[in-house]
């Protein structure tokens, strides 16, 4: 459990923290509740819904557990240049390669899709002001600056705190799931 009370004040120090709890969680039980939580709470506008979302690793939420919904259309993103990340259509079976960061990704990258129902965010953290800790690449914030998509966060109330050191490059998001609330911005 995260002492909230005596937190490192760096993004730096935040990041080894939140990866060091983490690998003490039972991250597919965890996960599994709060992939249920989003399902009940996404009520989208249309058929078929585009989603967004990372391909997990390093003991995150396993955001793998949405594939099995035929209602959504998936994207992951890949990595094209330096800073430059992008979303391509993703369906169960379609090959994956590893990128330099560890990451899976699309193999073969169809047209770039840009606008999203709804953007699952990687995050170490997440704070009551709707920023999260990334993992300090700024790839996510950059991708959200230029398309504001709805964007969420799917974290461990135990990985919420009060206040993120945060910095003008930060984005904030707009929805925050965890197993026990779905928190929505202003």
């Amino acid at each position: 459990m995260i002492n909230k009370d005596n937190l490192p004040k760096s993004k730096k120090e935040l990041r080894i923290l939140a990866k060091e709890l983490r690998s003490s969680f039972d991250m597919q039980i965890i996960s599994e509740i709060i992939i249920k939580n989003f399902l009940d709470n996404f009520l989208p506008d249309k058929n078929q819904p585009k989603i967004a979302l990372y391909y997990p690793f390093a003991n995150e939420l396993d955001t793998t557990l949405l594939f099995k919904h035929k209602e959504f259309d998936f994207y992951l993103p890949k990595i094209e240049k330096i800073s430059v990340m992008n979303f391509f259509p993703y369906k169960i079976g379609d090959e994956l390669i590893t990128n330099t960061y560890g990451i899976k990704e699309p193999k073969i990258a169809d047209t770039p899709a840009f606008e999203f129902d709804a953007i699952i965010v990687p995050a170490l953290m997440a704070d009551r002001n709707f920023y999260r800790l990334g993992y300090g690449g700024g790839y996510y914030d950059r991708f959200l600056k230029k398309y504001p998509n709805p964007s969420y966060i799917l974290i461990s109330e135990s990985f919420l705190i009060d206040k993120l050191p945060i910095d003008e490059n930060d984005v904030p998001c707009d929805y925050i799931v965890t197993e026990n609330n779905f928190y929505e911005c202003c």
